[in-house]
């Protein structure tokens, strides 16, 4: 797989009712989607929690009244609330 990191940096997920820092790296797959990758800290950047597939059929909407806020959904109404840390 040839992916190439377009942007990553540390930003928080909404886990239950708490935020909680991670850090992403977006990539880029040439013809492929773009995927959203999230790890528990810089250190552990091999090992994925998970990875958010951005095909088409995502959407991201902004959070009001969250600065820096939103939310990608996926298909099948799966959702991921981040924000910038």
């Amino acid at each position: 797989m040839n992916r190439i990191i377009k942007c990553e940096g540390v930003m928080q997920k909404k886990g239950g009712m708490r935020w909680q820092k991670r850090y992403f790296v977006l990539y880029q797959n040439g013809t492929r989607p773009a995927e959203l990758a999230y790890f528990k800290d810089e250190k552990s950047h091999t090992d994925a929690r998970a990875t958010l597939e951005l095909t088409s059929d995502a959407k991201v909407e902004i959070l009001l009244g969250k600065t820096y806020g939103f939310q990608v959904i996926l298909k099948g109404n799966d959702s991921s609330t981040l924000r910038a840390a």
